[in-house]
């Protein structure tokens, strides 16, 4: 790692598998959950900027717990970046090196991501993307009992995947 400031990052203490699959993950998959947050806010001092992260942070890992994914790292990530990039190139090189060292399989990322951002991330960890969104939709799809329901979420997930369909037909090559 590069600087212990810029991205910290902590291997899970408990592990917590709750028995539920979600659509396009597998339980117990190894995952490493980050938190981005603003490193400098005005009206907040340091040390509540940080505690406010860790919360946030823990409660990022429950909703991966409530998937039954496996938590090998969690990562709180102070950045400097502008707000559409969540994450700096530095950064970026720190969390695939702390991909590789902790066998993850995925990275859930605790923040909105553009279906760009989101394929640019996934080609430079090397590993799946996974943005709040989308683990708060399979949280609903999966929890989803009445047939209102589940159309309901159904609806919610076409759109959010609707732009990621878009981009990944432009992938494809008729040669």
């Amino acid at each position: 790692m590069r600087k212990a400031s810029r991205l910290c990052w902590a291997r899970a203490s408990r592990t917590r598998a709750s028995g539920l699959v979600q659509r396009s993950f597998s339980t117990e998959k190894p995952v490493i959950v980050l938190h981005p947050f603003q490193h400098r806010t005005k009206g907040f001092s340091a040390a509540e900027l940080r505690e406010t992260a860790t919360a946030k942070l823990h409660e990022a890992e429950s909703l991966a717990s409530t998937l039954g994914w496996r938590v090998v790292g969690r990562v709180a990530a102070s950045t400097r970046a502008k707000k559409h990039d969540v994450l700096g190139p530095g950064q970026v090189t720190d969390l695939k090196a702390a991909v590789h060292e902790l066998g993850a399989e995925a990275v859930y990322i605790d923040a909105p991501l553009s279906a760009i951002r989101t394929k640019y991330l996934r080609t430079a960890l090397g590993c799946s993307v996974v943005d709040r969104r989308g683990v708060i939709l399979s949280i609903f799809e999966q929890n989803a009992k009445s047939r209102e329901a589940k159309i309901q979420v159904r609806l919610a997930r076409l759109q959010y995947e609707r732009a990621r369909l878009v981009l990944s037909s432009s992938e494809f090559r008729f040669d």
